[in-house]
């Protein structure tokens, strides 16, 4: 929230993520990474396009090491 608010309205901010930001989508998305994920592009898809896309791609691949530790154990 803090970071979507810091956009001006009706811009849009192709920066993206910083370390602290993946690493806090990264324990989100272990949690729980399908409604991380949707948070976080929802949220995020049209002031903060690149931060969205990182946290999609994030949280799909959480979703696939959950998938494959479920497997596997």
């Amino acid at each position: 929230r803090r970071v979507k608010s810091a956009v001006p309205a009706g811009t849009s901010n192709t920066e993206p993520l910083n370390s602290n930001e993946k690493l806090y989508v990264w324990i989100l998305s272990i949690v729980s990474p399908l409604a991380t994920q949707a948070i976080f592009y929802y949220g995020w898809r049209k002031s903060l396009p690149q931060k969205s896309k990182s946290a999609n791609t994030i949280g799909w691949i959480a979703l696939l090491v959950r998938g494959a530790l479920f497997y596997l154990l």
